[in-house]
C-alpha cells in the first residue's frame, strides 16, 4: 500500500467532527425510522490514482475494479478453477465453444446483465471494449488479444472470436474487461487516456463509486439491480491514513473494519487486540531489486548496470536467507525467479548446479574476471581500464518498509564487494517520476502475481518497456518464447515454454528477486463474519476478493465504528472532511503501487 501525507489542522479537524457529530446525533434522534446502512470501512495507506480499469496499477485499484466491474470469466473462489461470471459457461470443445481447430472462441453472454445506469449489457460493449484495447495495444490488457484475427457480435448476446493461431488468451480471466459502449464510445481516444471515470461512473459490477476526495477517502455504494443480488454490505468506504503504523492503529481503537498489515512487526501487535482477527496469507508477491536497462538517450543509469556478469555478482553477493529472517521475520521464503512456488506447475526452481546463493568471493571473482578492479585501493572498484567507479543508486518508496529495512543489508553487502551504493527514500509519486525517466540504477520494489504466468511473464518482453517493464529488458529469445506458450495447448509443452522463459531470466538478471513475502490481514471479528478465503485454505481474506465481500455480514449486534470511542462514524468522518477540503483545500495527491492482481 501507498502513503499519503494529509497537511490539515488537527484543530479545525476536531472541531468540525464534534460539531458534525452533534448534528449528526440530532438527525438521528429526529428520525429514528431511518435505518442506518451497513458499512465497511477499509483502512488503506494509497490513495486512488484512477477509477478507469484501464489505468490500474496496483493492488487498490484492481479492487475497485472488481468491486465495479465484472469479468467475461473469473477464477472461482475455492481453487481458482476457471468459471463464467458474464458468460452463461465456459467454452469448451466438448461444448462447442472453442472449434476443433482452436481458431474460433465463442462466447454466450447472460442475458441478465445490466449497467448502473439501467442499459443492458451486451455483446457489444465487449466488442467495443476488444477493439479499443487492441486499437490502442492498452498495455494491461492487449497481451490477452494477441493473434486475434477478428471479433464479431452477430447479436446482444454472442460474440465470436477467431485467432490466427491456437491460443489459450481467450479465456484467460483476468484480460477480459467489459466496459460500456455507450459511455466510453463518445470519447476521443485522449479523452479515454485522461479519463478518471468519476464522477457518474457507470458500473457492471456489485457497487458504483458515488464518493471520491483525493488523498482522503472514496465511498462506494451497492447496486439493488445486480444480478447475482443486492450485497448486504451497503456501502464500502476506503479511508486513507498517512502511515503503517496509524491505519493498524485504527483498526486496533475500532475506526475502520479491516486493512492489510505491511509489516511482521505490526502483524504481531495487531493480531492479539482485542475483538480484532487476523490472518497471514499465502506468498503470491515478491519483492525484487530490479537493474536500469533502458536503451533509451535519456538513461542516466551506471553502465556497469548493464552487464549481465556484473549483475550476477551482485546476485551472489546478497544473502537472501538473512533478509528472510531479519527483514520478515521468517514470514516469507528466500526468492529465485518471479513466478513464486506457491504455484508449482508453473514455478522453475534452479538446479543445485546453477543455483546462486550467497558466495561474496565468487562475487568478487566474477567482478575481477570482467575486469572490474579498484584501481585506487579506495574500496570501490572501476570500470574496466580505469573508468567510472561503481557508484550506484538505490531507490525506494517510503511507503514499502521491508525495502527500507533490507536496503542497509544490501548496501553493505555491496560495499563488501567494492560497489558503492547510496540510497534515497522517496514517494510513489516521484519514484515513478525516475523510475520511467530512467533516471536510477537500482529500485526495490514489490509485485503481486496471479496463478497463471503469462501476465507477469508479459512484463519482462521488449514491449513492455516504459508499461509494465520493471528494467526494460529486451532479450529476443524470450520474446519468442512468450508468443509460444501463448499459443501451446498441450499444457505439458507450455510448462517447459515458461521453465526455460523463467531460466533465461534467472541467467540474464534484469532483477533479483529478494524474497516471497508472506501477506498479512487483519479485520473486526468482533463486527463481521462470512469471510471466503479465495482460494481456500490460505488466500486472500477481504482485500481484493470480492467473494468476501458478496458473503460477509454483520454480527448481530456486533458493536460498529460510530460506537467506538476512539474513532468516529464513517458518515461523520466523512462529512468533516468534505467541509474541511471546502475550507481549506489541504489535500495532496500521491500515486500509485504497481501490483497487480486479477479481481474475482
Amino acid at each position: 500500500m501507498r502513503g499519503v501525507r494529509r497537511r490539515l489542522w488537527i484543530g479545525l479537524v476536531a472541531c468540525f467532527a464534534v460539531t458534525l457529530s452533534a448534528g449528526l446525533a440530532a438527525a438521528q434522534s429526529a428520525s429514528p425510522s431511518v435505518e442506518e446502512p451497513v458499512t465497511l470501512t477499509i483502512g488503506v495507506t494509497g490513495d486512488l490514482n484512477s477509477a478507469n480499469p484501464l489505468q490500474q496499477i496496483d493492488t487498490t485499484e484492481a479492487f475497485l475494479t472488481g468491486l465495479l466491474y465484472d469479468f467475461v470469466l473469473r477464477l472461482g473462489q475455492a481453487d481458482y478453477a476457471v468459471e463464467p461470471e458474464m458468460l452463461t459457461e465456459v467454452p469448451t470443445v466438448e461444448n462447442g465453444g472453442i472449434s476443433e481447430d482452436g481458431l474460433t472462441w465463442t462466447f454466450h453472454f447472460r442475458d441478465d446483465l445490466t449497467w448502473s445506469d439501467g442499459e443492458p449489457v451486451t455483446a457489444q460493449d465487449f466488442k467495443w471494449t476488444a477493439d479499443y484495447i487492441i486499437e490502442n495495444k492498452v498495455s494491461s490488457y492487449i497481451d490477452g488479444y494477441r493473434f486475434t484475427e477478428s471479433i464479431e457480435a452477430p447479436d446482444d448476446h454472442t460474440i465470436v472470436w477467431t485467432t490466427t493461431r491456437p491460443s489459450l488468451a481467450p479465456g484467460w480471466p483476468g484480460y477480459s474487461i467489459v466496459l460500456p459502449s455507450h459511455i466510453w464510445g463518445e470519447l476521443s481516444d485522449k479523452e479515454i487516456k485522461d479519463f478518471r471515470n468519476y464522477p457518474d461512473t457507470v458500473s457492471s459490477g456489485p457497487y458504483m463509486l458515488v464518493d471520491w476526495e483525493p488523498g482522503e477517502f472514496w465511498r462506494l455504494e451497492a447496486r439493488d439491480d445486480y444480478w447475482q443480488g443486492t450485497p448486504e454490505v451497503d456501502e464500502i468506504v476506503f479511508r486513507v491514513y498517512n502511515s503503517d503504523e496509524s491505519v493498524v492503529q485504527a483498526l486496533i481503537k475500532g475506526e475502520i473494519d479491516s486493512t492489510t498489515v505491511a509489516t511482521p512487526n505490526l502483524f504481531e501487535t495487531v493480531r492479539d487486540a482485542p475483538g480484532v482477527g487476523a490472518a497471514v496469507t499465502s506468498a503470491e508477491a515478491f519483492h525484487q531489486m530490479s537493474f536500469n536497462l533502458a536503451d533509451d538517450p535519456s538513461s542516466t543509469a551506471h553502465p556497469a548496470v548493464l552487464d549481465p556478469v556484473v549483475r550476477q555478482a551482485v546476485s551472489w553477493a546478497i544473502d537472501k536467507p538473512t533478509l528472510v529472517d531479519r527483514v520478515l521475520r521468517g514470514y516469507g521464503l528466500p526468492g529465485t525467479t518471479p513466478i513464486v512456488p506457491l504455484y508449482e506447475r508453473w514455478h522453475w526452481e534452479p538446479p543445485d548446479d546453477v543455483a546462486i546463493g550467497f558466495d561474496p568471493a565468487e562475487a568478487g571473482r566474477l567482478l575481477d574476471d570482467a575486469g572490474y578492479v579498484d584501481t585506487d585501493d579506495d574500496g570501490v572498484r572501476e570500470m574496466p581500464g580505469g573508468g567510472d567507479p561503481l557508484e550506484w543508486r538505490l531507490f525506494l518508496a517510503t511507503t514499502d518498509p521491508a525495502a527500507i529495512k533490507a536496503a542497509p543489508f544490501i548496501q553493505g553487502w555491496l560495499r563488501d564487494v567494492g560497489i558503492d551504493v547510496s540510497t534515497r527514500t522517496m514517494t510513489d509519486a516521484k519514484l515513478f517520476d525516475q523510475w520511467y525517466g530512467f533516471d536510477w540504477d537500482l529500485i526495490i520494489y514489490s509485485w503481486g502475481t496471479g496463478p497463471d504466468p503469462d501476465f507477469l511473464l508479459s512484463s519482462f518482453t521488449t514491449g513492455q518497456c516504459g508499461f509494465w517493464s520493471d528494467t526494460c529488458y529486451s532479450n529476443s529469445e524470450y520474446d519468442g518464447l512468450y508468443r509460444e506458450q501463448q499459443t501451446e495447448l498441450d499444457e505439458t509443452e507450455r510448462q517447459a515454454t515458461v521453465d526455460r522463459m523463467q531460466e533465461i531470466l534467472y541467467e540474464d538478471t534484469p532483477e533479483i528477486v529478494l524474497w516471497y513475502p508472506n501477506s498479512f490481514e487483519a479485520w473486526r471479528a468482533d463486527r463481521w463474519e462470512g469471510f471466503l478465503r479465495w482460494p481456500e485454505p490460505d488466500g486472500l481474506v477481504l482485500f481484493g476478493n470480492t467473494y468476501s465481500v458478496m458473503n460477509m455480514r454483520p454480527v448481530v449486534d456486533a458493536p460498529t465504528a460510530a460506537d467506538s470511542d476512539s474513532g468516529l462514524p464513517a458518515a461523520v468522518w466523512i462529512g468533516g472532511i468534505l467541509f474541511l477540503v471546502v475550507a481549506v483545500g489541504a489535500v495532496v495527491i500521491v500515486r500509485r503501487r504497481r501490483d497487480e492482481h486479477y479481481a474475482a
